[in-house]
């Protein structure tokens, strides 16, 4: 974007009207575009930020969860997870994996649902 030169007063006042809405025109365009890379520039920026906050919160999220399977309140909220909530197939897995690895698979056994949420819904709709 080329830079816009203001003029003087002194200047202004020396052009004709035509030229004058002309000069106007162009400060009025070269302020949008201005603008507009300003606004562009910042969404890029919140961008970046908005992925590196989530690289953060998704580490927090990490740490706290390791705090909580070393806790005394581990079990029973893993068990009454696993007794009331149905996740799908795949998200057991990943469970059940997750409690092999903390050695809790004797103790806590995950179970996929028996319908799936399209089904759900499709029943749902009739």
């Amino acid at each position: 974007m080329e830079e816009f030169k203001i003029k003087s007063r002194k200047e202004l006042a020396s052009l004709s009207q035509e030229e004058l809405k002309a000069y106007y025109k162009n400060y009025e365009d070269y302020l949008k575009a201005k603008m507009k890379k300003e606004l562009r520039e910042k969404a890029e920026y919140e961008k970046v930020q908005a992925v590196k906050n989530r690289k953060k919160i998704n580490h927090a999220m990490y740490l706290v969860a390791g705090e909580l399977f070393n806790s005394e309140y581990a079990l029973p909220f893993l068990q009454d997870l696993a007794m009331r909530t149905r996740f799908t197939s795949r998200h057991t897995e990943d469970l059940n994996l997750l409690m092999e690895a903390k050695g809790l698979a004797g103790v806590v056994k995950f179970i996929p649902c028996s319908v799936t949420k399209k089904e759900q819904q499709e029943s749902q709709t009739e």
